[in-house]
């Protein structure tokens, strides 16, 4: 019997709306199974801020764009919350972002009154660097998942950014879904003991057990090709 005593908290740089079901759809994924684990669970997207009169310009970003329309909803023991924060598209605005987002994400917090006992933040920033504001704030371990590609995490590692390296400090654990990448972080003299190795998981019941060359007869594809498959979202 799970006893399910304590909220959660999730700060993402994304998650998945009535407009964009693709966005960090795997953080989605991960709640979907961690709220069977909790009382209730909040999230909180980092969503900037995007006139709905500018939705429709071709120099906006097309995730940015469809981020126009977001709305909150709740679904089962979870409730989601679009923290709209303003940022311009340039690097001076980039590094601003993290407080610009914690402010926003302070006062959903104030309004909706919300109780956590576990922050779990997903990307380092701004959302683990949201998540380690929490924690000066509010007295609450923060987990930080660090998903970024291998060239952004180099140049987060190399960029000498008190913000990124305030945030690795603070949070209590350090999950890094590639686990050579582990060893980057002594260049900055993380505490060896916050880091953590898990990489990302699938859902068994999304695929069909059967040998390849079923699986070409059920997808109309030839048997005795090479094939590659490139499994990506393509804007």
């Amino acid at each position: 019997m799970i006893s399910k005593k304590f909220n959660l908290l999730i700060i993402s740089d994304r998650y998945p709306h009535e407009k964009d079901t693709i966005s960090s759809s795997f953080v989605k994924s991960q709640v979907d199974c961690l709220k069977n684990y909790f009382a209730h669970v909040d999230v909180i997207a980092l969503t900037p801020f995007v006139p709905r009169l500018l939705s429709r310009s071709s120099f906006m970003n097309p995730r940015w764009r469809r981020d126009a329309f977001a709305q909150d909803y709740e679904y089962d023991n979870v409730s989601v919350f679009f923290a709209r924060y303003f940022t311009l598209p340039f690097e001076f605005s980039r590094r601003r972002r993290g407080d610009e987002a914690f402010k926003v994400v302070e006062k959903i917090i104030r309004r909706r009154k919300m109780h956590f006992d576990l922050i779990h933040a997903h990307f380092t920033y701004p959302s683990g660097y949201v998540g380690a504001k929490l924690k000066e704030d509010h007295k609450k371990p923060v987990i930080l998942t660090v998903h970024e590609d291998r060239d952004g995490f180099l140049k987060e590692i190399f960029s000498n950014n008190r913000k990124i390296i305030y945030t690795w400090n603070f949070v209590d654990k350090i999950i890094r879904v590639n686990k050579k990448d582990l060893m980057e972080f002594k260049r900055l003299q993380i505490d060896e003991s916050k880091l953590m190795f898990l990489p990302n998981g699938y859902s068994q019941d999304l695929f069909l057990p059967m040998d390849s060359n079923n699986a070409r007869i059920k997808l109309k594809l030839p048997l005795d090709r090479m094939i590659l498959v490139n499994i990506a979202s393509l804007e």
